[in-house]
Protein backbone atom coordinates (compact mmCIF):
# COMPACT_ATOMS: atom_id res chain seq x y z
CA UNK A 1 0.00 0.00 0.00
CA UNK A 2 1.73 3.15 -1.21
CA UNK A 3 0.21 7.33 -0.73
CA UNK A 4 -0.02 6.59 -4.76
CA UNK A 5 -2.50 3.80 -4.44
CA UNK A 6 -4.69 5.56 -2.15
CA UNK A 7 -4.93 8.51 -4.36
CA UNK A 8 -6.04 6.11 -7.36
CA UNK A 9 -8.77 3.99 -5.01
CA UNK A 10 -9.81 8.17 -4.06
CA UNK A 11 -10.26 9.08 -7.71
CA UNK A 12 -12.61 5.63 -8.58
CA UNK A 13 -16.20 7.21 -8.88
CA UNK A 14 -17.61 5.03 -6.60
CA UNK A 15 -15.42 5.91 -3.70
CA UNK A 16 -17.68 8.45 -1.86
CA UNK A 17 -20.08 5.94 -1.41
CA UNK A 18 -17.53 2.96 -0.32
CA UNK A 19 -18.51 1.88 3.79
CA UNK A 20 -15.49 -0.04 3.75
CA UNK A 21 -12.37 -1.64 2.03
CA UNK A 22 -11.02 -4.61 2.03
CA UNK A 23 -6.92 -4.86 0.76
CA UNK A 24 -5.41 -7.83 0.26
CA UNK A 25 -1.39 -7.76 0.20
CA UNK A 26 -0.97 -3.88 1.79
CA UNK A 27 3.04 -4.48 1.84
CA UNK A 28 2.68 -2.85 5.24
CA UNK A 29 4.50 -4.05 8.53
CA UNK A 30 2.29 -4.72 11.73
CA UNK A 31 3.59 -1.33 12.83
CA UNK A 32 2.51 0.97 10.51
CA UNK A 33 -0.45 3.36 9.93
CA UNK A 34 -0.64 4.84 6.76
CA UNK A 35 -0.73 8.44 7.52
CA UNK A 36 -2.39 9.53 4.45
CA UNK A 37 -5.05 7.26 5.22
CA UNK A 38 -5.67 8.30 8.39
CA UNK A 39 -6.14 11.30 7.46
CA UNK A 40 -8.56 11.01 4.72
CA UNK A 41 -11.19 10.32 7.55
CA UNK A 42 -10.77 6.43 7.26
CA UNK A 43 -10.00 3.97 10.07
CA UNK A 44 -7.07 1.17 9.37
CA UNK A 45 -7.67 -2.19 10.89
CA UNK A 46 -4.92 -4.41 9.67
CA UNK A 47 -2.89 -7.96 9.94
CA UNK A 48 0.60 -8.86 7.76
CA UNK A 49 2.09 -12.07 7.20
CA UNK A 50 4.95 -14.03 9.74
CA UNK A 51 8.07 -12.40 9.15
CA UNK A 52 10.01 -15.94 8.32
CA UNK A 53 13.36 -17.38 7.04
CA UNK A 54 12.60 -20.68 6.09
CA UNK A 55 13.34 -21.90 3.19
CA UNK A 56 10.88 -20.45 -0.38
CA UNK A 57 8.67 -18.51 2.59
CA UNK A 58 10.23 -15.10 0.96
CA UNK A 59 7.66 -14.23 -1.34
CA UNK A 60 8.57 -12.05 -4.31
CA UNK A 61 11.82 -11.54 -1.74
CA UNK A 62 9.72 -9.72 1.14
CA UNK A 63 9.49 -10.64 4.73
CA UNK A 64 5.70 -10.69 5.38
CA UNK A 65 3.37 -12.73 3.49
CA UNK A 66 -0.37 -12.28 2.73
CA UNK A 67 -1.41 -9.12 4.66
CA UNK A 68 -5.07 -8.06 5.24
CA UNK A 69 -6.32 -4.47 5.38
CA UNK A 70 -10.10 -3.58 6.41
CA UNK A 71 -10.78 0.56 5.89
CA UNK A 72 -13.83 1.77 7.88
CA UNK A 73 -14.98 5.12 7.01
CA UNK A 74 -15.47 7.07 10.35
CA UNK A 75 -18.34 8.87 9.63
CA UNK A 76 -19.93 5.37 9.74
CA UNK A 77 -19.08 5.08 13.53
CA UNK A 78 -18.45 0.83 12.56
CA UNK A 79 -17.43 -0.89 15.92
CA UNK A 80 -15.04 -3.64 14.48
CA UNK A 81 -14.16 -6.79 16.13
CA UNK A 82 -11.05 -9.37 14.91
CA UNK A 83 -10.74 -12.42 14.82
CA UNK A 84 -7.29 -14.75 12.96
CA UNK A 85 -9.35 -17.85 11.66
CA UNK A 86 -5.68 -19.14 10.37
CA UNK A 87 -2.55 -18.64 9.85
CA UNK A 88 0.55 -16.93 11.86
CA UNK A 89 -0.11 -13.34 11.75
CA UNK A 90 0.61 -10.16 13.41
CA UNK A 91 -2.02 -7.50 13.61
CA UNK A 92 -2.86 -3.57 13.87
CA UNK A 93 -6.30 -2.91 14.96
CA UNK A 94 -7.84 0.57 14.71
CA UNK A 95 -9.01 2.87 17.33
CA UNK A 96 -13.13 1.10 17.58
CA UNK A 97 -11.08 -2.40 16.71
CA UNK A 98 -10.83 -5.03 19.49
CA UNK A 99 -8.98 -8.19 18.21
CA UNK A 100 -11.13 -11.13 20.23
CA UNK A 101 -7.71 -14.02 18.90
CA UNK A 102 -6.71 -15.15 22.34
CA UNK A 103 -4.43 -17.02 20.67
CA UNK A 104 -0.68 -16.81 20.93
CA UNK A 105 1.54 -16.86 18.20
CA UNK A 106 2.55 -20.75 17.43
CA UNK A 107 5.65 -20.91 15.87
CA UNK A 108 4.96 -25.40 15.57
CA UNK A 109 8.46 -25.76 17.22
CA UNK A 110 8.26 -29.55 19.35
CA UNK A 111 4.76 -29.04 19.64
CA UNK A 112 3.45 -31.18 16.75
CA UNK A 113 1.49 -27.88 15.60
CA UNK A 114 1.64 -27.67 11.49
CA UNK A 115 1.76 -23.85 10.78
CA UNK A 116 -1.38 -23.05 7.47
CA UNK A 117 0.43 -20.11 6.05
CA UNK A 118 -3.09 -19.20 3.91
CA UNK A 119 -4.46 -16.56 5.70
CA UNK A 120 -8.17 -15.54 6.76
CA UNK A 121 -9.71 -12.94 9.26
CA UNK A 122 -13.07 -12.29 10.18
CA UNK A 123 -13.45 -8.44 10.85
CA UNK A 124 -17.23 -8.23 12.48
CA UNK A 125 -18.81 -4.90 11.80
CA UNK A 126 -21.58 -3.24 14.22
CA UNK A 127 -22.82 -0.09 12.69
CA UNK A 128 -25.15 2.12 14.62
CA UNK A 129 -27.38 2.41 11.40
CA UNK A 130 -27.95 -1.13 10.47
CA UNK A 131 -29.90 -4.36 12.42
CA UNK A 132 -27.52 -6.73 12.48
CA UNK A 133 -23.67 -7.44 12.83
CA UNK A 134 -21.99 -7.64 9.21
CA UNK A 135 -19.34 -10.42 9.28
CA UNK A 136 -16.74 -9.91 6.21
CA UNK A 137 -13.38 -12.58 6.42
CA UNK A 138 -10.92 -11.79 4.22
CA UNK A 139 -9.02 -14.37 2.29
CA UNK A 140 -4.98 -14.92 0.96
CA UNK A 141 -4.24 -18.48 -0.28
CA UNK A 142 -0.97 -18.69 -1.40
CA UNK A 143 0.01 -19.91 -4.89
CA UNK A 144 2.86 -22.20 -4.10
CA UNK A 145 1.37 -23.68 -0.74
CA UNK A 146 0.10 -26.65 0.29
CA UNK A 147 -2.32 -27.63 3.15
CA UNK A 148 -5.24 -26.65 1.19
CA UNK A 149 -7.82 -29.04 2.11
CA UNK A 150 -6.79 -28.19 5.79
CA UNK A 151 -7.91 -23.94 4.83
CA UNK A 152 -10.81 -24.76 3.29
CA UNK A 153 -11.69 -26.99 6.33
CA UNK A 154 -11.19 -24.13 8.95
CA UNK A 155 -13.43 -21.28 6.15
CA UNK A 156 -16.12 -23.88 6.94
CA UNK A 157 -15.94 -24.46 10.32
CA UNK A 158 -16.05 -20.46 11.28
CA UNK A 159 -18.80 -19.98 9.00
CA UNK A 160 -20.83 -19.81 11.98
CA UNK A 161 -22.41 -16.69 12.37
CA UNK A 162 -26.47 -16.18 13.05
CA UNK A 163 -28.29 -16.78 9.84
CA UNK A 164 -29.60 -13.61 10.09
CA UNK A 165 -26.24 -11.69 10.45
CA UNK A 166 -24.77 -11.58 6.58
CA UNK A 167 -21.43 -13.45 6.41
CA UNK A 168 -18.83 -12.27 2.90
CA UNK A 169 -16.05 -13.88 2.12
CA UNK A 170 -13.82 -11.78 -0.30
CA UNK A 171 -10.26 -11.54 -0.96
CA UNK A 172 -7.60 -13.68 -3.57
CA UNK A 173 -7.84 -17.26 -3.70
CA UNK A 174 -5.80 -17.48 -6.58
CA UNK A 175 -8.16 -20.25 -8.02
CA UNK A 176 -9.64 -21.41 -11.18
CA UNK A 177 -13.62 -21.96 -11.29
CA UNK A 178 -14.43 -20.96 -15.25
CA UNK A 179 -18.53 -20.54 -15.20
CA UNK A 180 -19.15 -23.77 -13.14
CA UNK A 181 -22.69 -23.36 -11.70
CA UNK A 182 -23.19 -23.74 -7.91
CA UNK A 183 -24.88 -27.44 -7.20
CA UNK A 184 -27.23 -26.66 -4.43
CA UNK A 185 -28.85 -23.27 -7.15
CA UNK A 186 -32.12 -24.80 -8.40
CA UNK A 187 -33.76 -24.26 -12.19
CA UNK A 188 -36.12 -22.10 -10.24
CA UNK A 189 -33.87 -20.10 -8.46
CA UNK A 190 -31.58 -19.57 -11.57
CA UNK A 191 -34.63 -17.05 -12.62
CA UNK A 192 -33.60 -14.74 -10.49
CA UNK A 193 -29.85 -15.57 -9.96
CA UNK A 194 -29.01 -16.15 -13.19
CA UNK A 195 -26.06 -17.94 -14.45
CA UNK A 196 -22.77 -16.25 -13.94
CA UNK A 197 -20.04 -15.04 -16.04
CA UNK A 198 -17.15 -16.11 -15.63
CA UNK A 199 -13.16 -17.37 -16.94
CA UNK A 200 -14.27 -18.59 -20.62
CA UNK A 201 -10.24 -20.18 -20.94
CA UNK A 202 -10.45 -23.96 -20.86
CA UNK A 203 -7.14 -23.96 -19.35
CA UNK A 204 -9.08 -21.90 -16.61
CA UNK A 205 -11.22 -24.71 -15.22
CA UNK A 206 -11.72 -26.13 -12.00
CA UNK A 207 -10.06 -29.46 -11.51
CA UNK A 208 -12.96 -32.12 -11.40
CA UNK A 209 -14.60 -33.75 -8.40
CA UNK A 210 -12.73 -35.51 -6.12
CA UNK A 211 -9.50 -34.85 -6.63
CA UNK A 212 -6.41 -34.94 -4.87
CA UNK A 213 -3.21 -32.51 -6.06
CA UNK A 214 0.04 -33.49 -4.69
CA UNK A 215 1.18 -29.99 -5.78
CA UNK A 216 -0.85 -26.58 -5.00
CA UNK A 217 -2.25 -25.33 -8.44
CA UNK A 218 -5.00 -22.90 -9.11
CA UNK A 219 -7.62 -25.57 -10.94
CA UNK A 220 -7.26 -27.76 -7.50
CA UNK A 221 -8.02 -24.62 -5.18
CA UNK A 222 -10.83 -23.70 -7.75
CA UNK A 223 -12.36 -27.19 -7.11
CA UNK A 224 -11.91 -26.92 -3.16
CA UNK A 225 -13.38 -23.25 -3.51
CA UNK A 226 -16.58 -24.88 -4.70
CA UNK A 227 -16.67 -27.88 -2.86
CA UNK A 228 -16.65 -25.00 0.20
CA UNK A 229 -19.30 -23.03 -1.38
CA UNK A 230 -21.86 -25.89 -1.94
CA UNK A 231 -21.39 -27.20 1.78
CA UNK A 232 -22.40 -24.08 2.80
CA UNK A 233 -24.91 -22.58 0.16
CA UNK A 234 -22.97 -19.50 -0.65
CA UNK A 235 -22.81 -18.31 -3.95
CA UNK A 236 -20.12 -16.26 -5.95
CA UNK A 237 -21.18 -12.78 -6.50
CA UNK A 238 -18.94 -11.38 -9.38
CA UNK A 239 -19.71 -11.61 -12.56
CA UNK A 240 -23.66 -11.99 -11.48
CA UNK A 241 -25.26 -8.94 -10.47
CA UNK A 242 -25.46 -7.73 -13.46
CA UNK A 243 -24.10 -10.58 -15.50
CA UNK A 244 -21.72 -8.23 -18.05
CA UNK A 245 -21.60 -8.20 -21.65
CA UNK A 246 -19.63 -10.86 -23.18
CA UNK A 247 -17.19 -8.75 -24.15
CA UNK A 248 -16.33 -7.72 -21.04
CA UNK A 249 -15.77 -10.89 -19.12
CA UNK A 250 -15.29 -9.94 -15.34
CA UNK A 251 -11.45 -10.57 -15.37
CA UNK A 252 -10.13 -9.73 -11.69
CA UNK A 253 -6.22 -10.47 -12.61
CA UNK A 254 -3.93 -9.15 -15.37
CA UNK A 255 -0.47 -11.00 -16.13
CA UNK A 256 1.91 -9.39 -17.82
CA UNK A 257 2.00 -12.01 -20.78
CA UNK A 258 -1.76 -9.73 -21.43
CA UNK A 259 -3.35 -13.04 -19.79
CA UNK A 260 -6.51 -12.52 -18.44
CA UNK A 261 -7.80 -14.81 -15.76
CA UNK A 262 -10.64 -14.95 -12.44
CA UNK A 263 -9.22 -15.24 -9.35
CA UNK A 264 -10.72 -12.92 -6.54
CA UNK A 265 -14.22 -13.54 -5.29
CA UNK A 266 -16.68 -12.20 -3.10
CA UNK A 267 -19.08 -14.91 -2.10
CA UNK A 268 -22.47 -14.67 0.36
CA UNK A 269 -24.84 -16.98 1.45
CA UNK A 270 -27.80 -17.55 -1.07
CA UNK A 271 -30.56 -17.09 1.80
CA UNK A 272 -28.85 -13.35 1.39
CA UNK A 273 -29.15 -12.28 -1.96
CA UNK A 274 -31.75 -9.95 -1.58
CA UNK A 275 -29.43 -7.71 -0.20
CA UNK A 276 -26.87 -7.52 -3.15
CA UNK A 277 -27.79 -4.46 -5.48
CA UNK A 278 -24.48 -4.89 -7.61
CA UNK A 279 -21.25 -6.92 -7.67
CA UNK A 280 -19.37 -5.88 -10.72
CA UNK A 281 -15.78 -6.05 -11.01
CA UNK A 282 -14.47 -2.84 -12.15
CA UNK A 283 -11.59 -3.16 -14.78
CA UNK A 284 -8.93 -1.02 -15.69
CA UNK A 285 -9.82 1.40 -13.07
CA UNK A 286 -6.73 1.55 -11.55
CA UNK A 287 -3.30 1.82 -13.55
CA UNK A 288 -1.48 -1.10 -14.41
CA UNK A 289 1.56 0.65 -12.42
CA UNK A 290 -0.35 0.43 -8.98
CA UNK A 291 -1.78 -3.06 -9.20
CA UNK A 292 -2.31 -6.35 -11.34
CA UNK A 293 -5.87 -6.99 -9.47
CA UNK A 294 -8.99 -5.33 -10.33
CA UNK A 295 -11.16 -4.35 -7.48
CA UNK A 296 -14.78 -5.42 -6.95
CA UNK A 297 -17.34 -3.52 -5.92
CA UNK A 298 -20.25 -5.15 -3.99
CA UNK A 299 -23.15 -3.17 -2.60
CA UNK A 300 -25.94 -4.42 -0.11
CA UNK A 301 -28.58 -2.69 0.63
CA UNK A 302 -28.56 -3.80 4.68
CA UNK A 303 -31.80 -2.81 6.95
CA UNK A 304 -31.32 0.23 8.65
CA UNK A 305 -32.85 1.48 12.13
CA UNK A 306 -35.33 4.25 12.73
CA UNK A 307 -32.73 5.83 14.41
CA UNK A 308 -28.95 5.27 15.04
CA UNK A 309 -28.56 3.40 18.32
CA UNK A 310 -25.62 5.10 19.62
CA UNK A 311 -23.86 3.19 22.46
CA UNK A 312 -25.40 4.46 26.24
CA UNK A 313 -22.36 6.71 27.97
CA UNK A 314 -21.58 6.34 31.72
CA UNK A 315 -21.77 10.76 31.46
CA UNK A 316 -24.11 12.93 30.85
CA UNK A 317 -22.66 14.02 27.62
CA UNK A 318 -19.79 12.81 25.90
CA UNK A 319 -16.15 14.33 26.67
CA UNK A 320 -15.68 17.68 24.62
CA UNK A 321 -11.91 17.30 22.76
CA UNK A 322 -10.32 21.34 23.72
CA UNK A 323 -7.69 22.83 22.24
CA UNK A 324 -5.77 25.99 23.74
CA UNK A 325 -7.58 28.31 21.57
CA UNK A 326 -6.86 31.64 23.96
CA UNK A 327 -3.46 31.20 22.57
CA UNK A 328 -5.18 32.41 18.81
CA UNK A 329 -4.60 36.04 20.55
CA UNK A 330 -0.81 35.72 20.54
CA UNK A 331 -0.37 37.38 17.08
CA UNK A 332 2.37 34.85 16.25
CA UNK A 333 0.36 32.00 17.00
CA UNK A 334 -2.54 32.97 15.23
CA UNK A 335 -0.82 33.91 12.04
CA UNK A 336 1.18 30.65 12.63
CA UNK A 337 -2.11 28.70 12.76
CA UNK A 338 -3.37 30.48 10.35
CA UNK A 339 -0.73 29.75 7.79
CA UNK A 340 -0.78 26.21 8.91
CA UNK A 341 -4.83 25.54 8.17
CA UNK A 342 -4.50 27.20 4.85
CA UNK A 343 -2.12 24.87 4.20
CA UNK A 344 -3.96 21.86 4.99
CA UNK A 345 -7.13 23.11 3.51
CA UNK A 346 -5.08 23.48 0.40
CA UNK A 347 -4.74 19.81 0.39
CA UNK A 348 -8.38 18.91 0.70
CA UNK A 349 -9.98 21.40 -1.42
CA UNK A 350 -9.60 19.13 -4.57
CA UNK A 351 -10.97 16.70 -3.09
CA UNK A 352 -13.78 18.32 -1.81
CA UNK A 353 -14.62 20.22 -5.35
CA UNK A 354 -14.28 16.91 -7.35
CA UNK A 355 -17.13 15.72 -4.33
CA UNK A 356 -18.67 18.57 -4.66
CA UNK A 357 -19.46 17.89 -8.54
CA UNK A 358 -20.33 14.53 -8.07
CA UNK A 359 -23.09 15.43 -5.52
CA UNK A 360 -24.02 18.10 -8.50
CA UNK A 361 -23.75 15.37 -10.99
CA UNK A 362 -26.45 12.84 -8.81
CA UNK A 363 -23.54 10.15 -8.69
CA UNK A 364 -23.40 10.41 -4.80
CA UNK A 365 -26.44 10.96 -2.23
CA UNK A 366 -26.33 14.28 -0.24
CA UNK A 367 -25.77 12.24 2.84
CA UNK A 368 -22.93 10.69 1.63
CA UNK A 369 -21.31 14.09 0.49
CA UNK A 370 -22.35 15.63 4.09
CA UNK A 371 -20.70 12.66 5.93
CA UNK A 372 -17.23 13.04 3.44
CA UNK A 373 -16.68 16.95 3.90
CA UNK A 374 -17.90 16.50 7.24
CA UNK A 375 -14.93 13.75 8.01
CA UNK A 376 -12.44 16.01 5.68
CA UNK A 377 -13.56 19.37 7.29
CA UNK A 378 -12.76 17.76 10.80
CA UNK A 379 -9.18 15.64 10.48
CA UNK A 380 -8.26 19.78 8.99
CA UNK A 381 -8.89 21.17 11.94
CA UNK A 382 -8.06 18.26 14.34
CA UNK A 383 -4.66 18.29 12.84
CA UNK A 384 -3.89 21.94 12.70
CA UNK A 385 -5.22 22.91 16.26
CA UNK A 386 -3.08 19.91 17.87
CA UNK A 387 0.03 20.80 16.11
CA UNK A 388 -0.45 24.89 16.80
CA UNK A 389 -2.35 25.01 19.76
CA UNK A 390 -2.36 21.87 21.33
CA UNK A 391 -5.15 19.90 23.04
CA UNK A 392 -6.17 20.13 26.53
CA UNK A 393 -5.64 17.93 29.39
CA UNK A 394 -9.72 16.24 30.44
CA UNK A 395 -9.03 16.40 33.88
CA UNK A 396 -11.92 17.04 36.39
CA UNK A 397 -10.61 20.98 37.09
CA UNK A 398 -10.27 21.80 33.63
CA UNK A 399 -13.14 24.15 32.55
CA UNK A 400 -15.62 23.20 30.07
CA UNK A 401 -14.77 25.92 27.61
CA UNK A 402 -11.41 28.21 26.18
CA UNK A 403 -13.41 31.29 26.69
CA UNK A 404 -13.93 31.95 30.49
CA UNK A 405 -16.59 34.52 28.94
CA UNK A 406 -18.46 32.16 26.80
CA UNK A 407 -20.75 30.09 28.88
CA UNK A 408 -20.84 26.10 27.01
CA UNK A 409 -24.09 25.56 25.00
CA UNK A 410 -24.61 21.87 25.93
CA UNK A 411 -28.24 22.30 24.66
CA UNK A 412 -27.54 23.41 21.46
CA UNK A 413 -24.19 20.80 20.49
CA UNK A 414 -25.03 18.31 18.24
CA UNK A 415 -25.23 14.46 18.64
CA UNK A 416 -22.93 13.47 16.18
CA UNK A 417 -19.01 13.59 17.71
CA UNK A 418 -17.79 14.55 14.69
CA UNK A 419 -20.35 17.76 13.82
CA UNK A 420 -20.30 18.59 17.37
CA UNK A 421 -16.05 18.60 17.36
CA UNK A 422 -16.69 21.08 14.43
CA UNK A 423 -19.00 23.15 16.11
CA UNK A 424 -17.12 23.37 19.42
CA UNK A 425 -13.67 24.59 17.31
CA UNK A 426 -15.56 27.32 15.08
CA UNK A 427 -17.17 28.66 18.07
CA UNK A 428 -14.17 28.69 19.83
CA UNK A 429 -12.26 30.50 16.69
CA UNK A 430 -15.25 32.66 16.76
CA UNK A 431 -15.17 33.83 19.83
CA UNK A 432 -11.25 34.77 19.54
CA UNK A 433 -11.95 37.08 16.64
CA UNK A 434 -14.74 38.68 18.19
CA UNK A 435 -13.00 39.50 21.72
CA UNK A 436 -9.89 40.93 19.69
CA UNK A 437 -12.39 42.74 17.23
CA UNK A 438 -14.04 44.57 20.43
CA UNK A 439 -10.64 45.25 21.99
CA UNK A 440 -9.53 46.83 18.31
CA UNK A 441 -12.81 49.08 18.36
CA UNK A 442 -12.50 50.39 22.13
CA UNK A 443 -8.66 51.03 21.34
CA UNK A 444 -9.87 52.82 17.81
CA UNK A 445 -12.33 54.72 20.04
CA UNK A 446 -9.93 56.13 22.79
CA UNK A 447 -7.55 57.34 20.10
CA UNK A 448 -10.39 58.87 17.66
CA UNK A 449 -11.09 62.74 18.39
CA UNK A 450 -14.38 62.88 19.46
CA UNK A 451 -16.80 64.44 16.76
CA UNK A 452 -18.40 67.60 16.82
CA UNK A 453 -21.48 69.07 14.76
CA UNK A 454 -23.26 66.87 12.15
CA UNK A 455 -21.32 64.02 13.56
CA UNK A 456 -23.29 61.82 15.41
CA UNK A 457 -22.65 59.76 18.93
CA UNK A 458 -24.11 56.71 20.26
CA UNK A 459 -24.31 56.10 23.91
CA UNK A 460 -23.20 53.00 25.49
CA UNK A 461 -23.04 53.11 29.08
CA UNK A 462 -20.12 55.74 29.79
CA UNK A 463 -18.59 54.75 26.57
CA UNK A 464 -18.94 56.57 23.88
CA UNK A 465 -17.59 56.40 19.65
CA UNK A 466 -18.29 58.24 16.31
CA UNK A 467 -20.85 56.73 14.50
CA UNK A 468 -18.55 57.68 11.67
CA UNK A 469 -16.36 54.23 12.85
CA UNK A 470 -19.74 52.47 12.69
CA UNK A 471 -20.46 53.64 8.88
CA UNK A 472 -17.32 53.04 7.67
CA UNK A 473 -16.50 50.47 4.69
CA UNK A 474 -15.47 47.02 5.76
CA UNK A 475 -12.07 46.54 5.24
CA UNK A 476 -11.51 45.01 1.50
CA UNK A 477 -10.74 40.89 2.38
CA UNK A 478 -7.03 40.40 0.53
CA UNK A 479 -6.38 37.14 -1.98
CA UNK A 480 -3.82 35.84 0.41
CA UNK A 481 -4.71 32.68 2.42
CA UNK A 482 -2.15 33.02 4.43
CA UNK A 483 -4.06 36.56 5.76
CA UNK A 484 -7.55 34.67 5.93
CA UNK A 485 -8.58 33.75 8.79
CA UNK A 486 -9.32 30.01 9.88
CA UNK A 487 -13.31 30.50 10.36
CA UNK A 488 -13.25 32.52 6.82
CA UNK A 489 -11.10 29.31 5.75
CA UNK A 490 -13.59 26.68 6.90
CA UNK A 491 -16.41 29.05 5.53
CA UNK A 492 -15.11 29.24 1.91
CA UNK A 493 -14.96 24.95 2.19
CA UNK A 494 -18.44 24.94 3.39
Amino acid sequence: MTPEKWESIQDLDIFPSLDFIILTEHQLSAQFRPDEIIRSGWDFHAVSGVVTNLPRKGYRGQRHRGRFALLTRNSKHFSVKMKSLSGVVNKITGHNCKCMDKRRDRQGHGSGFLQILHQAVTWSLTPPLYNDTIHLTGVYIFPDENQLQEFFDTLIAHSNHPPHEPQIYAGDFNAYTAEELENHVTPQELRTLLRRSGDINPAHSPAPPLTSAAVPAADYRGRLLLNMINSLKFIITNGRFPVPPLTLRPYTFLRKSNTHSVLDYNLIAKHHVPLIQKCEVLRDSLPACVTDHMPIHLHLDLPTLPTPTLKPSSQSSPPRTLYHSKRLKDKDTKEAFTRALAKTVSRITPSIQKLHAQLLGKNISPQSFEDTANSEITSVLQKTALEILTHIDPSPHTRTTANPHVKPSNNHSSRDPHEALLQRTIQLHRNALVTRGARRRRALARRRRVPTGSDQRHEDGANSYPSLYLNSPPRSRTCDSFQTSPLALLESLI
